[in-house]
């Protein structure tokens, strides 16, 4: 369920080409990926696909805010993927995190541009 007026979600999903049914979340992340911007930062909550349970910041607010975290469970392995995925399709050369470090090294893997 959308936060935003029907009108602006209405809109949005015209403007991303999702139908009935489509994959709203996942469209605006493409799309956010696919912009000309240098830089794209997509909440791990918007990954997960939830909702304002997991907002980090509340405008406004004095307190409350900076407590959400995600659970271990959450981090999957058809998530990474998905991550990887993406951002082998729309970023340049990068290395992501893969899987959890041992024995306090940071294990990581290339990421090619166009590569799967």
């Amino acid at each position: 369920q959308s936060a935003a007026p029907p009108e602006d979600a209405a809109f949005a999903r015209r403007y991303l080409g999702v139908g009935p049914g489509g994959d709203f979340t996942y469209s605006l992340i493409r799309a956010a990926l696919g912009s000309v911007s240098n830089t794209c930062i997509i909440p791990l909550q918007d990954y997960l696909r939830l909702g304002g349970e997991a907002r980090i910041n509340t405008p406004g607010t004095v307190g409350g805010n900076w407590r959400w975290r995600v659970q271990r469970e959450a981090l999957t392995r058809p998530l990474a993927d998905r991550i990887r995925s993406l951002a082998s399709l729309y970023g340049p050369d990068t290395r992501v995190p893969f899987g959890p470090p041992r024995s306090g090294r940071k294990r990581l893997s290339r990421v090619r541009r166009g590569g799967f």
